[in-house]
């Protein structure tokens, strides 16, 4: 499925009914090609959370979807309303997602490592009405902080979670009757702004954002035209779908353009090398920290591997450093730019991570940017399908602002540096109290 076909509008068709969403995106594939692969573990999960390595197919992952979203309509909970989804890098993660989603929801992403106090804050202040984890992961137990917190916050309806030993007061998702499928509610098509928005935390911030599912498509399409992704690859994801580039890199792949995705809750090398073994092209989606350890090892050059896309955080400095003069496999790196955007660019030959301010992204077909970028005394402005700032609302306000034009500049709260057209350094606003 190509960009310009999932991103044009039909012909004649009122704007409200034309923006396109996960779980349309899913019905569509579950209907052509319902036994795909959709998500499924890279490893066992027994020092996870003790649970059984898990596969679901498309067909599988929207009746698992259509359960879920029948359980969260019996709580009536306001529509458009938040449910805040803390769960390991797992398929349960995105079984969620999609569920809250095709509930008519909106998920808020929690990163699984998050402190209690600031779990609390973005709950509250994200006004969530209900909260999706699990009872283990790893060391953490999340289902009882998560219980607790609700036990403060009048606003909450429920407290779901997988597992097993599952704490008092929580309802548990791994069994729950077939029957809550056929519940769930028709979507509704003629939804209104709230529709369709997806949220996530800026850590560093504490500022929750929401994106429109049509700005997560473009930004997931983005990765997978510069990574080269297609139908008979598949995405190993070593990030949670809890940010941006989490789930843009993860799970839209799988729905948008035929690529299974494959999850690994803890880092794992023994199970990478089997994945890997397994002889499937594979693109590796990592963090930029880990490119010194791969890049040395036999992974790094490992015959399977389609790609790596390396995923970096801020502050960005860009070093002058010379990169192989041939590239074991081919390279994508991105820049995680807050929550705001994804800097998409291929990595040349010869080269280290650089990022050009007039190729920030892949371009459409049709020659429109996803992502543009440029500095205005020292601020960065964004504008583009994939950073419309119509689609970047504090939970707290969201006005429905979908008329705004794509070609809008919007300020970021960043600092950049450039020499030239290359982007040198790129870091937050030191804020002052």
């Amino acid at each position: 499925m190509s960009v310009s076909t999932v991103l044009k509008p039909a012909a004649g068709t009122p704007a409200a009914r034309t923006r396109l969403d996960l779980p349309t995106l899913l019905d569509g594939a579950a209907q052509a090609f319902p036994n795909r692969p959709a998500v499924g573990d890279a490893a066992p999960r027994r020092e996870l959370d003790g649970a059984e390595p898990r596969r679901l197919t498309l067909g599988e992952l929207r009746r698992e979807a259509e359960r879920l979203a029948g359980l969260f309509g019996q709580f009536r909970l306001s529509p458009g309303a938040s449910v805040a989804i803390q769960l390991p890098n797992v398929p349960e993660a995105m079984l969620a997602i999609m569920g809250v989603l095709r509930a008519g929801l909106c998920p808020l992403l929690l990163p699984a490592g998050l402190s209690r106090i600031a779990a609390t804050r973005a709950i509250a202040d994200g006004q969530c009405e209900g909260i999706v984890t699990a009872t283990r992961a790893g060391s953490l137990k999340p289902g009882e902080v998560m219980r607790d917190i609700a036990g403060g916050n009048l606003t909450i309806r429920f407290v779901t979670a997988f597992g097993e030993d599952l704490p008092d007061g929580l309802i548990g998702l791994d069994r729950l009757p077939w029957s809550l499928a056929d519940a769930a509610a028709p979507l509704d098509r003629d939804h209104g702004p709230d529709y369709g928005l997806v949220a996530t935390l800026d850590e560093a911030s504490g500022q929750i954002f929401a994106r429109s599912c049509e700005s997560l498509i473009a930004t997931g399409l983005g990765i997978v035209a510069a990574a080269r992704m297609r139908p008979g690859h598949r995405v190993l994801s070593l990030l949670p779908p809890d940010d941006l580039a989490g789930l843009a890199a993860g799970l839209l792949p799988s729905l948008a353009a035929g690529v299974p995705l494959t999850t690994m809750g803890l880092f794992d090398s023994a199970a990478l090398a089997a994945c890997l073994d397994e002889g499937q092209p594979t693109h590796l989606i990592a963090p930029g920290w880990l490119e010194p350890s791969l890049a040395g090892s036999r992974l790094g050059r490992h015959p399977s591997l389609a790609g790596i896309v390396y995923v970096h955080k801020l502050p960005w400095a860009h070093r002058d450093e010379r990169g192989p003069e041939t590239l074991a496999v081919p390279c994508v790196d991105i820049l995680a730019v807050g929550e705001y955007a994804l800097f998409i660019t291929q990595r040349e030959t010869g080269e280290g991570p650089r990022f050009d301010i007039n190729g920030v992204a892949p371009r459409l077909p049709s020659g429109h940017a996803l992502v543009e970028a440029r500095a205005a005394d020292g601020m960065l402005e964004v504008r583009g399908r994939a950073a419309r700032s119509r689609t970047l609302q504090p939970l707290g306000r969201r006005e429905p602002d979908y008329a705004m034009p794509a070609d809008r500049w919007m300020q970021v709260p960043m600092a950049i540096e450039t020499e030239g057209t290359l982007i040198t350094g790129l870091d937050r606003l030191q804020r002052s109290f």
